[in-house]
């Protein structure tokens, strides 16, 4: 007989002889077959299934190959046609005698009995085809998982029935093997424990089933709770009708405070599921409060006063006229172990902590737990900012199965699915839809409401949307409360109770884009009805109610908003008279700033300024953008060229390029000076990106107009330049007539900073004359003028010269040597360009030393670096090259392109430490 066996691994023995069908494509095409079989399917179906990315011709062509090496391995042990197929259609014959595994489950009658069952589960050991994650694949996985739940869920039934609880307690073991999470497995080791008296096995359990659920995100069902223990009669919390999504990490952390604090006070931004959280951590910290959890409700609630009076209906207590109310509570909650949750306090702050601070002083086994959008400010409180739900980080691209298990999409996806049942995400939705939660600033609220479109609208149009989220996310559930229906609402709630001074600086600070310093809001926003001295306070109190984000990453702390709340801000600010005003404060900040650190940029504390930059790239964007639309033509070639040496070193030179087509046809109403230091700022982001041409071009127009103002400086720097790119593009002669040139003038007028370039590329041409001695003089002579200037990327140059040098030199030691600080160097800058060339040095190294599986997976880090910085220009292409030459002889091409491509997901630290190990 033929036995297959597809659960947990991929076998197929004849007559106990195994039969091999070696490749990975061919064993799942026969599994399609033989788990279909009897079901004829036409060749093109299973050529386009099979093969998708195959031209039609091809795919069949491979279809018949695998066909052959099938119906090869199965001839090899029976003489049995177990394929019939034609031109046009395959099957599996299902009238021939075979067993397979995978149909065990389904050939079980209705009413089994116990026996049946466990002969049947017996075969299950695994997953369908482990490691196979093809689309049908993973259909059929589902349906014989649901299958073997039903069967073994039938079967435990069973055995409780007939009392069989040591077998019981086997079966659902097995269960818990195959499937950690299997909540219902739990279930029956917690009824067949009670059953034979030990409690302490049930309680044991119930932490088990807790750790499994809780890696899933997911909480125990009421009937798993209440196997567990009793519930108290006296815990008054309201149950939720969806499910809790994520949040394992959050839930711990509450929970570990509620057991440190008395008083935790639960804040964020609205919508951000600061009530959810409460509720769902009653359920890891109810033992704790034997005397009751309640939970009261002021949402709803308008009048301070009343809030004692709502509590003490909640508790059902009577008011009377001989007692204050603070004393009724406080002689009924004063010997109590308890917990309240005092949820939506932020529109009663000041009546919530007064009561709160009365009862945790007169009660001491009370706790309790608050929710509000900024703290109560109470002593002993404890505050915990809860935040958004996870998000998928952006420009990595995970496995879908990952990606659909980030918290942000998970509830994305559970939400969708209740409003249409038919809803599904693929492989291409998939970053679509990590893109919305992104930009929803993973707020559940607004994804929730998001979710809610799927009926009337696809994944990419929700995306698109996304600019008028006003308008689309509305129609929130009638249960929710008011504010909670819509995102606007949601945040004019929160902007509502704000003083007047602070609703004026939320709709000032607008005028930022991707975040701001203390600093910049104080020069910007420090106008008029607000004084300068009044910002640092408001901006704490802006924190404090979660309508700002502080950060304290950098060196100087840093605000920012969540794209929903910024987009509300952004409407308050262009409604309002100031807006033109503020704007124009903001060039001139950015300006003046941009411009004071240029000098930095070519010095000792370049990385910490270009950083500096990085952060406060969306301003100067916006600043740029601003000084073009207002017409401001000398501003907008200002703050260009100080940030030119910026475009360049941080790999923007798409943008720096977008920016000067959009400013060149203004270069007349500007000085001569301005317009060629701006010339040469672009010169250089056409070389990065590999268009020598154009670089010489611009670089022309630049020292024509250097020479008219009769600036010697510019000049000795830009024929550098035009020298360094003549020698890239081999025109030698002209290349050194220029670097010659270049270098009497700088000796001349002491331009020290242009002599480093100038010398070794006089170094490159001693090396073509042979002249090695002169070569490394010239080398030497620079890296001691970059040492003195102290240019980090220019230091860089000419140690990766020097490695290059003393490569070719066969010196591998001193190569390491030049190359590992130019290395530090690249990385201290965050210079992903540079980086990957020391990489690919490196790279040569290593197939120096033999080492040549390192070698090739360091070429394609470099690679996936120099397509993250449009650097991937023919002169690389030729490097790696060049450099895989010696990998693919000793490795053979197929391993060879295995390890490149291994190298390109590797992480940056992990490629630094293959290249700098000895």
């Amino acid at each position: 007989m033929l036995e297959v066996w597809l659960i947990g691994k991929f076998e197929i023995q004849f007559s106990g002889e195994p039969v091999l069908i070696a490749s990975r494509i061919g064993q799942s095409l026969f599994a399609y077959l033989i788990l279909t079989a009897g079901t004829s399917h036409r060749r093109e179906k299973l050529a386009g299934m099979f093969w998708a990315d195959s031209p039609e011709k091809k795919a069949r062509a491979y279809l018949r190959h695998e066909l052959w090496r099938i119906r090869k391995a199965l001839a090899a042990k029976s003489n049995v046609q177990y394929l019939i197929a034609d031109d046009m259609n395959i099957l599996f014959d299902a009238s021939r005698d075979y067993w397979l595994d995978a149909a065990t489950l389904s050939a079980l009658s209705n009413h089994p009995s116990v026996e049946e069952l466990m002969s049947a589960l017996s075969n299950y050991r695994g997953e369908l085809l482990p490691g196979s994650y093809e689309d049908w694949i993973m259909r059929e996985r589902e349906h014989l998982h649901t299958l073997y739940s039903q069967k073994m869920s039938q079967l435990l039934a069973l055995l409780e029935t007939e009392k069989r609880w040591h077998e019981m307690l086997e079966w659902a073991e097995r269960w818990i093997s195959l499937e950690y999470e299997s909540e219902s497995a739990y279930q029956a080791l917690m009824i067949a424990y009670e059953a034979l008296g030990d409690r302490a096995k049930v309680s044991a359990t119930y932490t088990r089933c807790l750790q499994a659920l809780h890696e899933l995100d997911l909480e125990p069902s009421e009937t798993t709770r209440a196997l567990a223990f009793k519930r108290t009669s006296r815990l008054n919390i309201p149950i939720p009708l969806t499910s809790f999504i994520g949040r394992e990490k959050e839930l711990k952390e509450v929970a570990s405070l509620l057991s440190e604090s008395r008083l935790v006070t639960l804040t964020g931004s609205g919508g951000v599921g600061k009530t959810r959280l409460a509720i769902q951590v009653v359920a890891d910290v109810m033992d704790r409060f034997p005397d009751g959890i309640w939970f009261l409700d002021l949402a709803l609630l308008n009048d301070p006063s009343l809030v004692p009076s709502v509590l003490t209906n909640l508790l059902k207590l009577h008011e009377s006229g001989e007692l204050p109310i603070l004393d009724v509570l406080s002689n009924y909650l004063r010997f109590r172990t308890a917990l309240i949750i005092f949820d939506n306090c932020e529109h009663l702050i000041e009546s919530c902590a007064q009561l709160i601070n009365s009862l945790l002083t007169s009660c001491a086994n009370l706790s309790v737990l608050a929710t509000s959008r900024e703290a109560l400010r109470l002593s002993g409180e404890t505050f915990y900012r809860v935040p958004s739900l996870e998000l998928a980080k952006p420009g990595i691209e995970p496995a879908i199965e990952n990606l659909l298990n980030i918290e942000s999409m998970r509830l994305f996806i559970e939400r969708a699915t209740t409003v249409s049942r038919d809803f599904s995400i693929g492989s291409q939705d998939a970053n679509i839809l990590a893109e919305i939660c992104r930009r929803l600033d993973g707020i559940p609220l607004a994804i929730e409401l998001a979710a809610a479109r799927v009926n009337v609208l696809s994944v990419p149009e929700i995306l698109k949307r996304l600019d008028d989220r006003f308008n689309m996310l509305t129609n929130g559930l009638r249960s929710s409360l008011p504010r909670q229906q819509t995102l606007r609402a949601m945040i004019e709630w929160s902007y509502e109770l704000l003083s007047e001074k602070e609703q004026l600086l939320f709709r000032r600070l607008a005028v930022f884009s991707g975040g701001w310093t203390l600093e910049a809001a104080e020069e910007i926003c420090g106008i008029e009805e607000i004084e300068r001295s009044e910002i640092l306070a408001l901006l704490g109190q802006l924190v404090n109610k979660s309508l700002i984000v502080g950060e304290t990453s950098s060196d100087e702390p840093r605000y920012r908003r969540l794209e929903t709340i910024r987009q509300f801000a952004r409407e308050q600010f262009v409604e309002s008279r100031e807006s033109g005003l503020l704007r124009d404060r903001h060039l001139i900040y950015f300006l003046k700033k941009a411009e004071k650190i240029e000098p930095y940029l070519m010095g000792t504390e370049q990385s910490v300024w270009l950083d500096y930059l990085e952060l406060e790239l969306e301003n100067c964007r916006l600043a740029l953008d601003r000084s073009i639309q207002s017409g401001k033509d000398e501003e907008s070639f200002r703050l260009f060229n100080a940030l030119g040496w910026f475009w360049f070193i941080h790999c923007h030179f798409t943008e720096g390029e977008e920016w000067f087509r959009k400013i060149m046809d203004l270069r007349t109403s500007v000085s001569k000076n301005i317009q060629a230091k701006a010339l040469r700022s672009v010169a250089w982001l056409y070389m990065a990106k590999g268009d020598d041409r154009a670089c010489v071009s611009f670089h022309q127009e630049s020292l024509t107009l250097y020479r008219e103002l009769g600036d010697m400086k510019e000049v000795s720097t830009t024929l550098q330049l035009i020298g360094v790119t003549e020698y890239k593009r081999g025109f030698l002669a002209k290349a050194r007539s220029y670097l010659e040139e270049s270098f009497d003038i700088s000796r001349q007028v002491d331009n020290k900073a242009a002599m480093p370039r100038v010398l070794i590329h006089l170094a490159g041409f001693s090396e073509i004359e042979h002249d090695f001695v002169t070569a490394r003089r010239y080398y030497e002579e620079a890296l001691a003028l970059c040492r003195e200037i102290g240019e980090g990327y220019l230091t860089h140059i000419v140690l990766s010269s020097m490695g290059d040098f003393e490569f070719s030199q066969k010196d591998n030691l001193k190569a390491r040597q030049y190359h590992e600080e130019a290395l530090r160097i690249c990385i201290k800058l965050k210079h992903k360009r540079t980086i990957g060339d020391s990489l690919i040095s490196f790279a040569n190294i290593l197939s120096a030393e033999n080492r040549y599986l390192e070698s090739a997976r360091l070429q394609g880090v470099a690679t996936r670096l120099f397509d993250e910085t449009e650097s991937l220009i023919a002169s690389r292409v030729a490097q790696i090259k060049k450099s895989a030459d010696l990998p693919k002889k000793h490795l053979g091409e197929a391993t060879y392109w295995k390890e490149f491509d291994f190298g390109k997901t590797l992480k940056l630290e992990q490629a630094v430490e293959i290249a700098l190990k000895q």
